[in-house]
C-alpha cells in the first residue's frame, strides 16, 4: 500500500506535517539534502521519514542507520523513533508486527567509526583493541611528551602549558584534514618560494611565514605525541575518525558491507562536519545510496576543529544520484520554536551570512508563534553596566504573570526558564555576581565556567598552594577571603617574613659558595639556581605562612588566623598523595565549604553545593580516566581548562531551579523560554 505522510500522521494521532515536510518524508530512497533552520522540527521530520519509509514497506527498522554528533541528541533521536515505531505496531491493518522486531542503529559520528575500525582495523595492520582516551588523556600524554623534548624551540615564545595545547589542537586538525607533517612541509616550501618573489613583503606576509615557522617547529613533538600513542595502542577523538575515513577510502569492500547492513542513512547536524567525515561518508555511502542530510549552514559552530559548513551547500555534488545528475537540495523553513519577532530580528542578523549561501531561506514562524516574542537590545557604556541591567531585567520577569511579549506564560516561570550565553568565560564572574546580589539562584555549565566559581575557586587554591610552594596569587586569595579575611597589616607583615626568609636562603647560598668544591660547575649549582628563581628582594608566601616569625610583627587576631591556616594546609599536605577525589574531599572538609556556601548571602545553597559536586566529579572523571592521575597533572589540566576547553566535554545543564549561566558554544541544541546575550 502506499500512504502519505499526512494520512499516516492521522491515524497515528500525531501532528499533521507541513508541506515542505511531507516532501522531505516521502522524498525517494536516493541521495537529498535539507537546510533545515531552528527549530524547524528536523528531528520530528526524520523521525516521520523512517515511520513513512517503513510503514510503507520500503525498508525494515534494523536497516535504517542515524548519525548525530552528541550522544543526548542521538538518544532523543532514538526515542522519537522508537515511539513512532511502536505507535505504528498498534495498525495491524498497516503494517505486519514481526517486520518491527527490529531497530534502527542510533548513534554519533564518532562512536559509529569507532565501531567501523574495530570491525576493519586489520585491513590497515591495525590493532582493533586500540583504546579511545579521554581528553585527560591525552593532556597528559602530550605534557609528558613536550616536558622531555629537547629540540629547537627559538620561534615558539610559549609556556609548557601553551605548547601542550598547541600540540593537542594541531595533531588534532591534521587528523580532521587526513593530513600529516610531510604536508606541513611541503606547505612551508610553497610560501617560501612564494615569499621569496616578493619585491617588499608586508608585515601581514611576513606573520604568515612566522607562523609556518612556528608550526614546523612543533611538528616533532606532533610526531612523538603520535608515537606516544602508538606505543599504547591508545587512540585520540581525532585518530579514530581520520583512521575510519582511511579504512574506508582504501578498502572499497567495507563500503559494501556497511551499504548491503544500512540500505537507508540519516545524516543530523551536517554542516558540523569535518573533511574526515566527508571521506568516510562518501567512501561508504556514495554512487547514488538513499543519504538524507540535514542540517544549518547559519548554525555551523565547530569550524575551529576542522568543520565546513561548507559540506552541506556542497552535499549535491559530493553526493550525485548519477555521475550527471546532482542530488536535490530542499528546505524546512517554518520555525516551530521562535517567535515571529525573534526570527525577524535573527533574519537581519543574518542577512549578510544567508547572502553567501544562495540557498537558505529566513525562516519564518509556524502555528501559535506569529506576533509572539520580544527582542530587547541595549548598549551600556560598561561591562558593570550590563551585568546591572541584566540582572534586574531578569529579576523583574518574576514579578509580573505576563511574558515580555504582552501575552501569558504557557507555564510559570522558573528561574531555570532562562539562560545568560556568553561569548567568553571571562563574562561570568561579573554577571554571576550581580544576579546573587540579587537573591537569583545561578547556576554556571562546563568545567571551564565551573572555575569562575567561588567555591570552587577556593578549593583550586587550596590544591595549587599544597602542591607549589611559589603559589603566592593563590595564596592570597585565601588569605583576603571571607573565610581568613586577613587584613591589610597582616598581609604586609606576611609580605615582610617573606622577604626576611628569602635574603636567609641568600646568606646560606653566599656561605654555600664559599667553601663548596671548585668542580661544581656554578650554572649546575642548585642553591645558585633557587636563588635566581627566588630574586634577591622576594620571597614565597607560602613559605612565610609555614615560618611566620616572630608573634609581635602581627595582630593578636590575626596571628591566630594565619597560624590555624598553617596547620590546616601542614595537615592537609601530610594527605597530598591521596588519590584524587579522596584529596578533594578532604580540601572541601578541611575548607568547610557546606558552611561557607550556606553564609553568603545571596547564594543559593543547592546551586552551590550542586557546583562543588560537579567539580569533585570531574576531578574523579579525571583520575578515572588518566595514566598517571597526579595532583601536578590536574593542576595543569585545570589551567587549560581555564583558557580553553580544547574539546572537553561541555557541561552538563544540572536539574537545580537556577538560571543558567553557560558559553553560547555550550548551549548547542538546547532551548529557554529566556535568553539573555551580553
Amino acid at each position: 500500500m502506499d500512504i502519505t505522510p499526512g494520512e499516516l500522521a492521522s491515524r497515528l494521532g500525531l501532528p499533521p506535517p507541513t508541506e515542505e515536510q511531507a516532501r522531505v518524508i516521502q522524498a525517494p530512497l536516493a541521495p537529498m539534502a535539507v537546510v533545515a533552520g531552528a527549530g524547524s522540527g528536523k528531528s520530528e521530520t526524520m523521525a516521520a521519514r523512517v515511520l513513512w519509509l517503513v510503514a510503507n514497506g520500503f525498508v525494515r527498522p534494523e536497516r535504517v542507520l542515524g548519525l548525530t554528533f552528541t550522544r543526548k541528541a542521538a538518544a532523543e533521536l532514538a526515542e522519537r523513533v522508537r515511539r513512532r515505531l511502536e505507535g505504528l505496531r498498534e495498525h495491524p491493518d498497516l503494517i505486519d508486527p514481526a517486520v518491527l522486531d527490529g531497530e534502527p542503529t542510533v548513534s554519533t559520528y564518532h562512536s559509529y567509526a569507532a565501531r567501523l575500525f574495530g570491525d576493519h582495523a586489520l585491513r590497515e595492520g591495525l590493532e582493533p583493541t586500540m583504546r579511545l582516551i579521554s581528553p585527560a588523556v591525552a593532556w597528559q600524554i602530550a605534557t609528558r611528551v613536550v616536558d622531555s623534548y629537547d629540540g629547537p624551540m627559538d620561534l615558539i615564545e610559549w609556556a609548557p602549558d601553551t605548547v601542550t595545547k598547541a600540540v593537542i589542537e594541531l595533531s588534532g586538525d591534521l587528523a580532521e584534514h587526513l593530513r600529516g607533517p610531510v604536508d606541513v612541509q611541503r606547505v612551508g616550501l610553497w610560501l617560501r618560494a612564494q615569499y621569496d618573489l616578493l619585491d617588499k613583503p608586508l608585515k601581514a606576509q611576513r606573520d604568515i611565514l612566522a607562523k609556518q615557522g612556528v608550526r614546523e617547529q612543533l611538528m616533532p613533538l606532533i610526531e612523538a605525541y603520535s608515537a606516544a600513542k602508538a606505543k599504547r595502542e591508545i587512540v585520540d577523538h581525532g585518530d579514530q575518525m581520520s583512521l575510519a575515513a582511511r579504512i574506508a577510502s582504501r578498502h572499497p569492500e567495507v563500503g559494501l558491507v556497511e551499504r548491503s547492513r544500512y540500505s537507508v542513512v540519516l545524516l543530523d547536524e551536517y554542516q558540523d562536519t569535518s573533511h574526515a567525515q566527508l571521506v568516510l561518508l562518501k567512501s561508504l555511502f556514495g554512487g547514488g545510496h538513499a543519504v538524507t542530510a540535514v542540517g544549518d549552514p547559519c548554525q555551523s559552530i565547530y569550524g575551529w576543529r576542522g568543520a565546513s559548513a561548507g559540506n552541506l551547500m556542497r552535499f549535491p555534488e559530493d553526493f550525485p544520484l548519477s555521475p550527471a545528475r546532482q542530488a536535490p537540495m530542499t528546505e524546512l523553513t517554518r520555525s516551530f520554536r521562535n517567535g515571529e519577532m525573534i526570527l525577524d530580528a535573527a533574519a537581519r542578523v543574518q542577512e549578510e551570512l544567508r547572502s553567501e549561501m544562495k540557498r537558505v531561506s529566513p525562516l519564518t514562524a509556524g502555528s501559535g508563534k506569529v506576533g509572539r516574542g520580544r527582542v530587547e537590545c541595549a548598549l551600556l557604556l560598561t561591562v558593570e553596566e550590563e551585568a546591572d541591567r541584566i540582572a534586574h531585567r531578569i529579576q523583574s520577569l518574576f514579578g509580573s504573570d505576563l511574558a515580555p511579549d504582552g501575552g501569558a506564560w504557557e507555564e510559570k516561570l522558573r528561574y531555570s526558564d532562562v539562560a545568560v550565553l556568553a561569548r567568553k568565560r571571562s563574562q561570568f564572574t561579573l554577571i554571576r555576581q550581580r544576579l546573587e546580589e540579587r537573591g537569583i539562584p545561578v547556576e554556571v555549565v562546563g568545567l571551564g565556567g565551573l572555575l569562575t566559581v567561588p567555591e570552587v575557586q577556593d578549593v583550586v587554591a587550596t590544591l595549587r598552594v599544597l602542591h607549589d610552594p611559589t603559589a603566592g596569587a593563590s595564596l592570597a586569595r585565601l588569605l583576603t577571603g571571607p573565610r581568613w579575611r586577613i587584613g591589610p597589616r597582616d598581609l604586609v607583615a606576611l609580605g615582610r617574613r617573606a622577604r626576611e626568609l628569602a635574603r636567609e636562603v641568600r646568606r646560606d647560598v653566599t656561605h654555600h659558595e664559599e667553601v663548596q668544591d671548585r668542580a661544581v660547575p656554578a650554572d649546575d649549582d642548585p642553591l645558585r639556581q633557587l636563588v635566581r628563581e627566588l630574586g634577591e628582594e622576594t620571597g614565597s608566601l607560602v613559605d612565610a605562612l609555614d615560618d611566620l616569625g616572630e608573634q609581635r610583627a602581627y595582630s593578636v587576631e590575626g596571628f591566630q588566623r594565619l597560624r590555624r591556616l598553617r596547620d590546616e594546609l601542614r595537615q592537609l599536605r601530610r594527605q597530598a598523595g591521596l588519590p584524587l577525589p579522596d584529596l578533594m574531599t578532604e580540601v572541601e572538609r578541611t575548607l568547610g565549604l557546606d558552611i561557607e556556601v550556606a553564609a553568603r548571602s545571596g547564594l543559593d545553597p543547592v546551586t552551590a553545593r550542586a557546583q562543588i559536586d560537579a567539580f569533585i566529579d570531574a576531578a574523579a572523571s579525571f583520575a578515572g580516566d588518566a595514566e598517571d592521575p597526579t595532583l601536578s597533572a590536574f593542576l595543569a589540566f585545570l589551567t587549560a581548562a581555564e583558557a580553553e576547553e580544547f574539546g572537553l566535554q561541555a557541561g552538563r545543564v544540572g536539574e537545580t531551579d537556577s538560571v543558567k549561566l553557560l558559553t553560547v558554544h555550550a548551549s548547542k541544541g538546547l532551548e529557554w523560554p529566556v535568553v539573555v546575550v551580553p
